[in-house]
C-alpha cells in the first residue's frame, strides 16, 4: 500500500486544484467580548443548553448576540442581570424591548429585512431561553417582496460544479447525494454506510449496508434510512432515495479510503473529516490536533505550519501522525465546500432578490424536479419531508407503502439523476409489460393445471363409466340366461 507523505496542513483551509476544504473544520479565533471568550458567558451556555439546535444555528446566533452586546455596550450576563433587576422593580419595564427595536432599525439600514429579522430573533431567543422573555407587542415581519430565498440549482449548473471538485470525493458526493435525496444539511452530514438500505424486508428500517461491497449489486434507487429521531419535528427528513450515479461515486470513495488503510464498516461516514494528533519533529514541539482531508495511518510523516500568530504563512515543520480518527463533517465544513465550488464554477445570483446557492439549493433542485415530473403531490411531500405522514409512519399511527413511494421517485429518476443516463419512462413501461406478462403467465399456468386436473378427472370418469357399462351388460346377460 502506497502512503502519500509530506502532506501540508495549515491553520486555515487552503484552496487548490485537488481539494475543496483542506481542513475538516475551518475555524478562526474564538469570538471575544471584553477580553473573555463569548461562548463562556454563563447566560450564553444556558441559552443553548435549553433546547436542541444545530452547530450552524449556535454559531450564527452567538455572532448575532455579540453584535447586540456591542451595540448596548454590555456583556450578556450583565444584560440579563439588569433585566431581572428592572423587572423586579417594575414588571412593566420595556427598556430591553426599546433597545432591541432601536437596534433592529439600525440593522435595516445596512441589511436585508430577512437578515435583520434573523438577528432580531436571536436576541429574542436569548432572553426567552434564559426565562426572562421580552414582551414583543408586534413582531417584525418581512414582506414577500423583500424576502430573499436560496437560489435553485439547475442540473447543468450542478454538472458544472462537479467539474470543479478536483480529486476529492467529499464535495462530489455532497452534490450528488444532496441533489438526489433532498436532505437538509443536518441530515446530510450524519450519513454513514449503515444508512443505505440494501434489502427491503417490509420493515421501516430495512436491511442496511455494512460495507461498500453491499452497494455493488444494488438496483437504483437506493433508500436512505436514518435513525428514527430524524423523522420527527419541524425540519424532519423525508423518506427519500439516491440514484445509481451517487451510489457509484460512494463506492469509489470508500474503495479509495480503504486502500489508504482506513477501516471501512457500517459506521464509516459518507462525508468524513479526520481529527489527527500530530507531533512536530522540532525541539519543544507540542502535540497538536488538526484536521486532514484524507486518512493518514499513525506513523506517517507530514508537514504542517508552525503554530502561533501568523501561522497561515508560517514556516513548514516536519511532524508525525500519532493518532487519527474519522468523524462526520460539520455543517460549516459542507457549506464551505459548497461555497468554494460555486465560486469556482461561477454560479451567478441576483443579490437583490435571492441568496447565493447553498446546500439548500440542492434540496430545491429535487423539489422542483419532482413537481415537474410527478402528479402525486402527497408523495412528493413525503419524499421531501414536508408531510406529517412521515412522523405518523415512524410513530406507528399509520403505515406508508414504501413501494408506492419508491415508484413515485423511480418515475422521476430520469430527471433526478445528475450524471446517470436513465431512460426511466421506457424502462418503467418495459417493467410494467414484464409484470403484466408474468401475471398472465401465472394465470395461464394455473389454467393449465386446472385443465390437466379436469382431464384426469374426465379420464377417471370415463373409466368408471366403462366399468359400470360392463357391469350392467354382465347383469343383463345373467338375467337372460
Amino acid at each position: 500500500m502506497e502512503v502519500v507523505t509530506s502532506q501540508i496542513v495549515t491553520s486555515f483551509p487552503s484552496i487548490n486544484a485537488d481539494s475543496v476544504s483542506f481542513r475538516g473544520r475551518p475555524r478562526g479565533q474564538p469570538l471575544m467580548f471584553n477580553g473573555r471568550v463569548f461562548e463562556n458567558y454563563e447566560t450564553i451556555q444556558d441559552w443553548f443548553a435549553a433546547f436542541k439546535h444545530s452547530d450552524s444555528y449556535e454559531k450564527s446566533c452567538t455572532t448575532y448576540m455579540a453584535e447586540y452586546c456591542e451595540f448596548v455596550g454590555k456583556d450578556p450576563d450583565a444584560l440579563l442581570a439588569e433585566r431581572k433587576a428592572r423587572l423586579k422593580a417594575d414588571p412593566d419595564d420595556r427598556t430591553d424591548e426599546k433597545l432591541l427595536n432601536r437596534w433592529h432599525q439600525k440593522l435595516l439600514e445596512r441589511h436585508a429585512a430577512g437578515f435583520a429579522l434573523a438577528k432580531y430573533t436571536a436576541v429574542v431567543s436569548f432572553f426567552d431561553k434564559n426565562h426572562k422573555a421580552l414582551n414583543i407587542v408586534r413582531f417584525p415581519t418581512v414582506d414577500p417582496g423583500e424576502r430573499r430565498e436560496y437560489r435553485r440549482l439547475r442540473k447543468e449548473e450542478i454538472l458544472k460544479m462537479l467539474s470543479r471538485f478536483g480529486s476529492r470525493y467529499r464535495p462530489r458526493n455532497m452534490l450528488l447525494v444532496g441533489a438526489e435525496s433532498g436532505l437538509r444539511i443536518h441530515h446530510l452530514r450524519v450519513l454513514r454506510v449503515k444508512h443505505l438500505v440494501k434489502l427491503e424486508d417490509g420493515s421501516r428500517d430495512g436491511v442496511t449496508c455494512e460495507h461498500w461491497r453491499d452497494l455493488a449489486d444494488l438496483k437504483s434507487p437506493v433508500r436512505i434510512s436514518l435513525p428514527k429521531r430524524h423523522y420527527f419535528g419541524k425540519k424532519k427528513a423525508g423518506i427519500t432515495y439516491i440514484c445509481g450515479d451517487a451510489i457509484k461515486s460512494i463506492i469509489e470513495d470508500l474503495k479509495a479510503r480503504e486502500s489508504r488503510g482506513e477501516p471501512i464498516g457500517p459506521e464509516s461516514p459518507l462525508f468524513p473529516v479526520y481529527a489527527t494528533t500530530v507531533r512536530p519533529e522540532v525541539r519543544n514541539g507540542q502535540v497538536r490536533t488538526t484536521y486532514f482531508g484524507e486518512w493518514h495511518p499513525p506513523g506517517t510523516p507530514v508537514r504542517l505550519r508552525a503554530s502561533g500568530p501568523g501561522s497561515r504563512n508560517g514556516k513548514l515543520v516536519e511532524g508525525v501522525v500519532e493518532k487519527i480518527s474519522v468523524n462526520c463533517a460539520t455543517e460549516s465544513t459542507l457549506q464551505y465546500d459548497m461555497r468554494v465550488l460555486r465560486e469556482r464554477a461561477g454560479i451567478p445570483f441576483n443579490k437583490e432578490e435571492e441568496r447565493p446557492v447553498s446546500i439548500h439549493s440542492l434540496r430545491k433542485y429535487l423539489r422542483s424536479t419532482l413537481d415537474a415530473s410527478v402528479a402525486n403531490s402527497v408523495m412528493v411531500n413525503v419524499i421531501i419531508g414536508h408531510s406529517n405522514a412521515v412522523e405518523e409512519h415512524y410513530s406507528g399511527v399509520r403505515h406508508l407503502q414504501l413501494e408506492e413511494i419508491r415508484a413515485v421517485y423511480e418515475s422521476a429518476m430520469h430527471r433526478i439523476a445528475v450524471t446517470e443516463e436513465v431512460d426511466r419512462p421506457r424502462m418503467l413501461l418495459l417493467e410494467t409489460k414484464i409484470k403484466t406478462l408474468e401475471s398472465q403467465n401465472d394465470q395461464l399456468q394455473e389454467l393449465k393445471t386446472r385443465q390437466e386436473l379436469f382431464e384426469t378427472q374426465m379420464q377417471e370418469l370415463k373409466r368408471q363409466n366403462a366399468d359400470t357399462i360392463r357391469h350392467y351388460e354382465h347383469l343383463l346377460r345373467q338375467a337372460r340366461n
